[in-house]
């Protein structure tokens, strides 16, 4: 078999429901002893399902079936002012991806942001401040990390540092006090993937990622800029406006298309 035929025989097997999701592929080796191809012919057709994102898998490890669900990231629900509370976007998260298995783990300390974090949060430079990084897990698959640096004197205030998880959430933590947000600004870009994120997300080099950055501010200075860089794998940016009761009737009845 050369490496067009493994490659669709694999992927039959994987869209017929033959190998779930999160089960491992054969190895490399039983590939080829079954295919009678060459390590370098079955590589290839591994590398092709990898990059249509149909398998992922680290280096020295099996490639496992990625779930192909698509996942809503509702940008927007930060930001409107019907909402009750301020929820973040790794709360947003939590909430959606918990049926699929979805876990987050956060954690905090200094750091000293990038140049464009610095001018907008008014440091600098090398002048360090809080930072925070949540790391949103599906099964053993990373899909998303979300880096988060305060204002210096919010974070202090705050006890933003600490490197445990803050119950309630640092948006609904600064919305508490006087320092609460009244602004919120997302800009999104698409660009490949880091030599870091390569690894953290196991891609393949010049794979594109989502890169979405929200400023929050209140009526005096900029709170915090967020980063979040998601793999646009199965993920859907959801916008919302509107009442409440009229946007549950629109995601009612578009759920009943799944």
């Amino acid at each position: 078999m050369d490496a067009r035929q493994i490659t669709e025989w694999l992927r039959g097997q994987i869209t017929d429901g033959t190998w779930g999701v999160g089960d491992p592929l054969p190895t490399n080796a039983d590939l080829i002893r079954q295919t009678g191809a060459s390590n370098s012919t079955v590589s290839k057709a591994m590398s092709t399902l990898k990059a249509e994102g149909l398998i992922y898998g680290r280096k020295g490890g099996r490639p496992r079936v990625a779930d192909l669900r698509t996942l809503d990231y509702r940008l927007t629900d930060m930001s409107r002012p019907t909402w009750q509370e301020v929820r973040a976007p790794a709360d947003m998260f939590n909430t959606t991806a918990k049926a699929r298995g979805g876990t987050s783990e956060t954690r905090g300390g200094a750091a000293v942001p990038p140049r464009e974090i610095a001018v907008r949060l008014g440091l600098t430079e090398g002048e360090s401040t809080a930072r925070r990084r949540v790391t949103q897990v599906i099964g053993d698959r990373v899909i998303a990390t979300e880096t988060t640096f305060y204002e210096p004197e919010l974070a202090k205030e705050l006890d933003l540092y600490r490197d445990e998880d803050i119950p309630e959430g640092t948006s609904r933590l600064i919305g508490s006090t006087k320092a609460a947000d009244t602004a919120w600004m997302t800009e999104t870009t698409v660009r490949p993937a880091t030599a870091e994120e390569q690894k953290l997300f196991a891609v393949t080099p010049g794979a594109s990622m989502l890169e979405i950055v929200t400023t929050a501010a209140n009526n005096f200075y900029v709170t915090s800029v967020a980063t979040r860089v998601v793999h646009p794998q199965g993920v859907r940016l959801v916008h919302e406006m509107g009442d409440e009761t009229g946007l549950g009737g629109i995601r009612a009845n578009r759920e009943n298309l799944a």
